[in-house]
């Protein structure tokens, strides 16, 4: 615990249920992040670890603990992370281009600038106090959990929402071009400012949702 693996080349390395509390893998200076692209880490405990500009493209980290450790910059495309816990954890501007995230516990990750365009959250859950200002252009989220998000300016574009829970969710100023909410749940949504016109939005029960203009007439609710 609180070992170093600055600039480690570890590519490929089988570290299935390590315990890596408190390890740092980087820092701030970009040459010292820890090379871990696909590696396997799963069902490993990475708690507070530092791992800001690590390259862990294509690794699997199926369920693992990711809880309060610094992803700032990680390279995380294409990883796997289906029921990995990452509340709390810190993914400010991190690569999650076509990640698959199936049944992810991201609540209360911060993810400010994060990429995850085409990332796969399927019954993931989302949320927490902050926004989510990041991209999640054609991203997945069939039956995702996202109560009470806030997803104020979000991109969204083409992105599938069908099933999800998106109750007291903000949308204010979210880009929902060609996305699909069918069958959402939408009870309390907030969509200030949000254009709805090329939108999937049956059975998904838009009554209830706030703040709907009605300048939507090409809206598919049918």
């Amino acid at each position: 615990q609180g070992a170093s693996f600055k600039a480690a080349m570890l590519r490929g390395a089988d570290l299935t249920g390590a315990d890596l509390n408190g390890a740092a893998f980087g820092d701030d200076f970009v040459g010292n992040a820890a090379v871990l692209a696909e590696c396997k880490l799963v069902d490993a405990r990475v708690t507070a670890c530092e791992m800001p500009y690590v390259d862990l493209q294509g690794a699997d980290l199926s369920g693992t603990d990711l809880c309060r450790a610094d992803l700032h910059n990680a390279k995380l495309r294409n990883a796997v992370m289906r029921k990995t816990t990452v509340g709390s954890a810190l993914l400010l501007e991190a690569d999650l281009r076509g990640a698959d995230l199936t049944e992810a516990y991201l609540c209360n990750a911060r993810l400010n600038g994060a990429n995850l365009t085409g990332a796969k959250l399927d019954r993931a859950r989302l949320g927490g106090d902050d926004c989510l200002p990041a991209t999640l252009n054609r991203a997945i989220l069939v039956r995702a959990s996202l109560v009470g998000a806030r997803l104020c300016g979000v991109s969204l574009m083409r992105a599938d929402l069908s099933r999800s829970d998106v109750t007291d969710a903000d949308f204010s100023g979210a880009d929902l071009t060609l996305a699909n909410l069918r069958a959402a749940h939408l009870t309390g949504a907030n969509f200030e400012g949000v254009d709805l016109t090329t939108t999937t939005l049956a059975f998904a029960g838009l009554s209830a949702a706030r703040n709907v203009s009605l300048q939507f007439s090409k809206a598919n609710v049918r």
